[in-house]
């Protein structure tokens, strides 16, 4: 009997995804997974660094409004493509001088009892990022993932949570945005290693 399911168990991708980020201003475009860590040592490449631990899988969501074209007789007949909205969510575990800043932190100051201080503060300039999540096939030891070459923090609250028997969190979405970098405007690529 002929197999009913055409199924590839080896194109199935699982596991946690590692989080890379670096600032848009100090980073060139991204087109080689070499660009953002070293595939013999697995460190980041400068200026990108790690984001660490997170509670929650890294999600990339794409979606666009609708615009509705209506007759008097037929009411909606067909629909257009409106503003296309790309977002980028997970839920920090991992605290560091350098993870604050990207939710929105200054830079870390020194106290007279040599405490480090670090404020977060109202700005009027959202830091536009690039971001990585690459994952590691530990069957094949080959890469892929996605390049995000703009996100901006989308703006929707994020609550810093504590409690017994949990690691400090805090959810972060970006608002993943078109690239005049790469090509026909691209928002994001899939990368891998064949």
């Amino acid at each position: 009997m002929p197999e009913w399911h055409h199924t590839d168990n080896t194109l199935l991708l699982a596991g946690p995804v590692r989080i890379l980020m670096a600032a848009r201003a100090d980073s060139s475009y991204a087109d080689q997974l070499s660009d953002i860590i070293s595939k013999t040592t697995y460190d980041p490449v400068s200026p990108w660094f790690d984001v660490g631990h997170t509670s929650t899988p890294f999600e990339l969501s794409d979606g666009f409004d609708t615009n509705e074209f209506e007759s008097q007789q037929a009411g909606v007949i067909d629909q257009g493509v409106g503003n296309w909205t790309r977002m980028a969510r997970t839920t920090l575990s991992q605290e560091s001088e350098t993870i604050r800043s990207v939710v929105g932190f200054a830079s870390a100051t020194e106290n007279a009892d040599g405490e480090r201080l670090q404020a977060m503060v109202n700005q009027d300039y959202v830091t536009p990022y690039r971001i990585a999540a690459l994952y590691l096939d530990e069957l094949t030891g080959k890469i892929e993932g996605d390049l995000i070459h703009f996100a901006k923090l989308s703006g929707s609250d994020s609550t810093t949570s504590y409690g017994r028997g949990e690691t400090k969190s805090r959810p972060i979405e970006w608002r993943v945005f078109p690239d005049e970098d790469a090509g026909s405007n691209a928002v994001y690529h899939h990368i891998w290693e064949p």
